[in-house]
């Protein structure tokens, strides 16, 4: 009779349902949909319900297609990321239902390197020019000479040298935040706010923040002992950033104006350690 008992439950461990999640890369642009396939086997009277996904602020998920078997179903889903670098997928709930009961069975964990989707020449550091708008500048080039040549001509005599005023990183910038210019497109107004808010990161605390990804910017803030709350506000910031960048969001005017306040709240952060002697 045991061993009658055992084959049934060895039988049933052999038919119990197991999840495979199938991805085509190892890595996707951020904002880009990343497709994912999940093959479950089941026994032919368990019904997969659906699945749960995990709730994170830095991947938006969505359902496809879930095409159903009498032993294996398929599930395709998309995920879509916000943050750059290294991201960890978490585990997805499959809900099985059998004899009337609900159960469910977890996915494995899996990684992809999120990557930005900017073209090469747009790879390269980008300088703040208050967001001047395209023009030939060639014939500004020549222009600028011609006058330069004038000039020099004009004013021979020595002058005495203008002192120019050395702004703190504080004063900088507020003034860069004023050069916004609202009637861009919004994600070149959040790219512009974005890369000023980085600049003042490198001139107040020497973080070089340009190069860095959010997820890079907030481990060096952790690294130098920035408080928890000034670290979520700089996270939720820049995630906002880069929702507008990189995966098309985008907010009302109202909110962008309240927005651009928050940023400017960003001149009281005093950091784990103040850098003394600020880059000019």
């Amino acid at each position: 009779m045991k061993k009658i008992i055992l084959f049934f439950l060895f039988c049933e461990f052999l038919w119990s349902a197991n999840v495979q999640v199938i991805t085509k890369s190892t890595y996707t642009c951020i904002g880009e949909n990343f497709p994912v396939q999940i093959k479950i086997q089941h026994a032919e009277d368990e019904i997969v319900k659906g699945i749960n996904f995990p709730d994170v602020s830095n991947m938006i998920f969505e359902k496809k297609k879930h095409k159903k078997g009498e032993i294996e179903d398929e599930i395709k889903i998309s995920i879509k990321f916000l943050d750059l670098g290294e991201v960890q997928v978490p585990s997805f709930n499959v809900i099985f239902i059998k004899n009337a009961k609900e159960k469910i069975l977890k996915t494995g964990i899996f990684k992809i390197e999120v990557r930005g989707n900017l073209k090469e020449k747009d790879m390269v550091l980008k300088g703040l020019k208050g967001q001047i708008k395209e023009s030939n500048w060639i014939i500004w080039l020549i222009l600028m000479a011609i006058l330069g040549v004038f000039f020099l001509i004009l004013f021979k005599r020595k002058k005495t040298p203008v002192v120019e005023k050395i702004l703190t990183p504080e004063e900088w910038y507020l003034e860069e935040l004023k050069k916004i210019d609202y009637s861009l497109p919004q994600e070149k107004i959040f790219d512009f706010i974005s890369d000023a808010f980085r600049i003042y990161l490198e001139k107040k605390f020497k973080i070089p923040a340009i190069y860095m990804s959010t997820s890079e910017i907030m481990k060096v803030l952790k690294e130098k002992n920035f408080p928890i709350s000034e670290r979520n506000r700089v996270s939720d910031f820049l995630k906002n950033c880069d929702f507008v960048k990189f995966a098309a969001g985008s907010f009302s005017d109202n909110e962008i104006k309240n927005f651009v306040k928050t940023a400017e709240e960003f001149v009281k952060i005093r950091g784990g350690k103040i850098n003394e002697n600020p880059v000019a």
